[in-house]
């Protein structure tokens, strides 16, 4: 083991169907997330940044810093073919950096989504070679699929199935992993104060279901009459402003597939306003997450050596239709 001096340590928040424009950071004026607007203050905001339209392997290339084909994950892990670049199955070269991290003396954790290990052996019974153990993480807890319930999920406990809901009233499964990150933090630190740490936290949020408490919700009513026509032009004009874009991009029209805000009904328009209530609530909840985290590495010293990278494994998704699902 090789245990270089002074190594800072590694955060990566991985979002999931997170779109830029949906953070203050990138121009949004109505959502509420100080603590990732605060990371960004102190950092560097990328407006080139690209992956993939599919969470696996976005993930996978990520983890692999490959290109997907590379990595057997031309398309989602659930959608696996019988051809070279598409068979779902990374190989042992190209596995996660993690690995990396953990010769270099690190110790390695990651919590939250996995999904792109193959679906035969996403059970306890295993093979365990592309499940983030295998893939040079000390330890997991997550869960082993493209999205979650947020209230009653099952959940891997390194290879054991776990409800950690069960008998919690005010369960969610976004606070749940800060909990563990803070924990293993805490742990950590009080052990292993000069090892350096490499933690990879994937909540379930943006991701469909979109669930999250009530006074989240409540925060945001009637925050989005205005339409999404009117929403893209104001944060458009917003960044712009911000030089996140080049100077002379003009904003596009659109699309067909998306009817424009004033030719909707009001039924319509209560419906898509209260989607977007219940979009912002968690997003500000699961920012409260990522606060609470950096709270503890301040707290506990690691903060000011720690390399933080907050990123998302593709843009807002068009799953349930233009209206959604009510019920998944």
């Amino acid at each position: 083991m090789i245990m270089a001096a002074k190594q800072p340590n590694i955060l990566i928040l991985m979002a999931d169907q997170l779109t830029p424009s949906a953070l203050p950071a990138y121009g949004n004026k109505v959502a509420k997330t100080p603590n990732i607007d605060a990371l960004a203050a102190e950092g560097l905001r990328y407006n080139n940044f690209h992956t993939t339209a599919l969470c696996s392997p976005s993930r996978a290339a990520l983890m692999a810093a490959r290109n997907t084909h590379r990595i057997g994950l031309g398309s989602h892990a659930l959608t696996a073919m019988g051809f070279p670049g598409y068979n779902g199955m990374p190989p042992e070269s190209a596995k996660s950096i993690a690995g990396h991290f953990q010769h270099a003396g690190f110790e390695t954790f990651a919590l939250g989504k996995w999904d792109h290990t193959p679906l035969p052996e996403a059970s306890q019974s295993g093979p365990f070679q592309h499940w983030a153990s295998g893939e040079g993480f000390d330890h997991y807890y997550g869960f082993m699929a493209a999205d979650a319930d947020d209230f009653r999920t099952l959940l891997f406990n390194d290879h054991y199935p776990s409800e950690t809901w069960m008998g919690k009233k005010d369960y969610h499964l976004t606070t749940d992993l800060a909990d563990r990150a803070i924990d293993n933090f805490t742990q950590h630190t009080s052990i292993y104060p000069d090892r350096p740490f490499f933690l990879f936290w994937a909540p379930s949020a943006m991701h469909s279901p979109h669930q999250v408490e009530k006074k989240y919700i409540d925060m945001y009513k009637g925050k989005f009459g205005m339409g999404w026509d009117k929403t893209r032009e104001e944060i458009f004009a917003k960044q712009m402003a911000m030089k996140l874009l080049p100077a002379g991009t003009k904003l596009s029209d659109g699309i067909p597939e998306i009817p424009r805000w004033d030719s909707l009904n009001a039924e319509q328009k209560k419906l898509y306003a209260r989607q977007m209530e219940v979009f912002a609530g968690m997003m500000t909840q699961t920012d409260e997450q990522i606060g609470r985290m950096i709270a503890t590495l301040k707290r506990t010293g690691q903060y000011d050596n720690t390399l933080i990278m907050l990123t998302a494994d593709n843009g807002t998704s068009g799953e349930g239709g233009l209206n959604g699902l009510y019920k998944e």
